[in-house]
């Protein structure tokens, strides 16, 4: 049976990652140009939450032997119908600027609007090359589900991206539709611009900035398989893949009851989405109908002659067709299982998160950055592990336990945070919160309890009060609290609103 890992793990160099393909490299240790940042700062560790919106964006500063900065940066994006969506070229040009225009690994967890939007709307200030006044990277890293040449994602992407089309056809379908239906339409409307889609109309969409991020530099595509990745200029530091899982039905596993969304074999999703088919699904129609052919009325009757109508349509039409009698219809109640639909597809794809895990090797201390994982994608972890060497493996439930910094998945969600295989692991009397959220906003988009009050005040009690959201102004409730907030720092002056940045020491 494999030893646990200690408390201070084992400096054996793992292996290489594999390379799948042309671009599933391993992260290059490429060395960033040098910052403005010197002495003590450039020592710390210190780690930025951008507080532009609804939307996730961080920095992550890592001291290499040199005494610089080597930078990871995770995600760039903000939710779809934010009143300033071009704060995010505020956003990168900070980034830009405290960089020095490069960073040396650029993580994007998830193609949804709120994590990479600002690959599209700040387009023009990424590059390829280190280029004064925008922002390059050294290597860029994708979840495997992002792989082109894997099976299993391929078969995911093309299933996404044909129901957030049917749904985007629906919505523009019944713009303006009778009031029972109003709110239906609005719903599916706010999920999809996760997938950068409005009324049913493209914005800035999200393939579109994936591509940006994808033409950076060298891509990697992850895998919790993958050995934990060293740097060869950052010392006593390695990133762990922790998800997303190889296995689709626990990518499917959205909820901690029930597995509440499957992208096949769901008659009910069947049936509401053969409402819009393709030009290939016309001869499914027939299969999806509720009645037999001889048990169906026509919407739209017509008379069997001059004045004449035949029994039973002049009973419909007089009791089911009339204007003022139209709350007695179901035929189209169906579609109320559109804005269901909708939701369970956005937390399908928030599960195929990127999530990754950098611990501190010499303390043991741990960084997990858990970008919109829910259900399926925090069970994986229990069984995830590395061997380093002949004495020492880690598992997925020794880094939960000595985590120390929680960057809070999908925004304080209810399903994005795991309770006894998740916080409850964290044990760590050293744990910070970060929460990048925007509550007003949420609201806006009919998703008042983002974040979840009952959530929010179990990470107080177990950080002792470290809780940052982005959203609010830090105020300390304990002692613990105080002291953090001496290392907890805001933006410039004149823009103290733009991030927290939080630092903290290798030891």
């Amino acid at each position: 049976m494999a030893k646990k890992a200690p408390q201070r793990a084992s400096r054996a160099r793992p292996q290489k990652a594999k390379r799948n393909d042309r671009k599933n490299l391993p992260a290059p240790a490429t060395a960033g140009a040098a910052t403005t940042e010197t002495g003590e700062q450039a020592r710390n560790i210190r780690i930025r939450m951008y507080r532009h919106g609804l939307g996730d964006c961080f920095l992550v500063s890592l001291p290499k032997r040199d005494g610089t900065p080597f930078y990871i940066m995770i995600d760039c994006g903000i939710i779809v119908g934010s009143p300033n969506p071009n704060i995010m070229r505020d956003v990168v040009q900070s980034i830009a600027e405290v960089t020095n225009g490069f960073v040396d690994v650029l993580a994007v967890t998830h193609e949804h609007y709120d994590h990479v939007s600002g690959f599209a709307i700040a387009k023009d200030l990424f590059v390829p090359k280190r280029t004064k006044g925008k922002l390059a990277a050294g290597a860029v890293w994708f979840a495997w589900t992002e792989d082109p040449n894997d099976a299993l994602a391929t078969r995911l992407r093309r299933e996404r991206q044909k129901r957030t089309q049917k749904l985007a056809s629906f919505v523009a379908a019944n713009q303006g539709a009778r009031s029972s239906m109003r709110g239906v339409v609005e719903s599916v409307d706010q999920v999809l611009g996760f997938f950068g889609l409005e009324k049913g109309k493209a914005t800035q969409g999200t393939g579109a900035a994936m591509k940006v991020a994808d033409s950076l530099a060298p891509v990697r595509y992850c895998r919790s398989s993958d050995a934990p990745t060293e740097f060869s200029d950052v010392p006593n530091v390695r990133v762990y893949v922790l998800g997303p899982p190889h296995d689709e039905k626990l990518l499917r596993k959205t909820d901690s009851k029930t597995e509440v969304y499957h992208m096949a074999n769901l008659g009910a999703a069947h049936s509401f989405f053969m409402t819009f088919p393709d030009k290939d699904e016309t001869r499914l129609i027939e299969r999806y109908q509720p009645f037999e052919p001889r048990a169906r009325y026509a919407l739209q009757l017509k008379k069997t002659s001059r004045n004449q109508f035949g029994h039973d349509q002049e009973f419909f039409s007089g009791y089911y067709f009339r204007h003022d009698q139209s709350w007695r219809r179901i035929d189209n109640d169906y579609m109320g299982a559109a804005a269901e639909f909708a939701l369970q597809l956005d937390s399908a794809t928030n599960n195929t998160s990127l999530v990754l895990a950098i611990e501190l090797v010499d303390s043991g201390k741990v960084l997990l950055f858990a970008a919109d994982a829910q259900v399926g994608n925090w069970l994986s972890w229990q069984d995830v592990q590395w061997k380093l060497d002949a004495h020492t493996t880690v598992t997925g439930p020794d880094l939960l336990r000595r985590t120390v910094f929680y960057k809070v998945g999908h925004h304080g969600s209810h399903n994005a945070t795991l309770r006894a295989k998740g916080l409850e692991l964290m044990q760590s009397s050293e744990l910070v919160a970060f929460v990048p959220v925007n509550h007003e906003m949420a609201v806006k988009k009919g998703w008042g309890k983002m974040p979840l009050k009952e959530l929010i005040s179990e990470l107080a009690k177990r950080t002792h009060g470290r809780v940052v959201r982005a959203d609010e102004e830090y105020k300390p409730t304990t002692s613990q609290g105080r002291e953090f907030q001496k290392a907890l720092a805001k933006g410039p002056k004149g823009n103290e609103k733009l991030f927290y940045e939080w630092s903290m020491t290798l030891s």
